[in-house]
């Protein structure tokens, strides 16, 4: 038999606002530690609410217009909780005043991506982090030039950056380019040759993980 590849190569489509975007980002995680598989992961960008006011919209009052009351919107997000019971994350929703903008963050792993893709899997783990656990504003460019500097960028280069528009072009084309490959929602994970639609289960990741390792 083969050895098993040091890293597999995974694209990972998502958006910080989805809740099963965080549970799959952290399942993921477990499953490929306890496998004792590395993982090299391309975050790709995809907006949910694309034309979202730049400061983002009260939580409550968007969550009772698109789920038709905040009883629809309470009970999804219990739904939510109880689904990811065995996951590694924390759901927070009474935290969370505002549902962001998350075109800024999605700019800010394209440009830490291109620039210190090392730091790039934590910066994305804590963006999910701060949004879904402490209900940081991620549409906010200083609560993300915070973010950004606990793990060890500089916070006033990355304010500079979100302050202009770099970025822009690149982060739009590479959301045109995953709509035209067929990506109509999120989380849209490509392990290999397997796609992942959604939260998929631990074992489902497992098993795309190893087959992916020794092909």
């Amino acid at each position: 038999m083969d050895k098993p590849k040091d890293n597999v190569n995974i694209t990972f489509t998502s958006d910080f606002i989805c809740p099963w975007c965080f549970v799959a980002e952290r399942r993921l995680r477990a499953v490929a530690k306890d496998s004792g598989i590395s993982l090299s992961v391309s975050y790709q960008p995809y907006e949910l609410n694309p034309t979202m006011p730049a400061a983002g919209i009260n939580r409550k009052i968007y969550r009772s217009t698109k789920f038709g009351s905040w009883e629809k919107s309470m009970a999804l997000d219990a739904g939510t909780i109880e689904a990811a019971a065995e996951d590694p994350v924390e759901f927070n929703y009474d935290k969370i005043l505002t549902t962001p903008n998350t075109r800024n963050a999605h700019r800010l792993v394209w440009f830490v991506g291109r620039h210190f893709p090392e730091t790039l899997p934590d910066l994305v783990d804590r963006m999910f982090e701060g949004y879904f656990s402490s209900g940081i504003d991620i549409g906010n460019i200083d609560a993300l030039a915070t973010l950004a500097a606990k793990v060890g960028l500089d916070h006033d280069a990355v304010l500079a950056l979100l302050r202009s528009d770099e970025g822009t072009k690149e982060l739009i084309a590479l959301e045109r380019e995953a709509i035209d490959k067929g990506v109509r929602g999120v989380p849209h994970i490509q392990i290999g040759d397997a796609y992942l639609y959604g939260a998929e289960s631990a074992e489902r990741m497992r098993l795309a993980l190893q087959a992916a390792a020794n092909s």
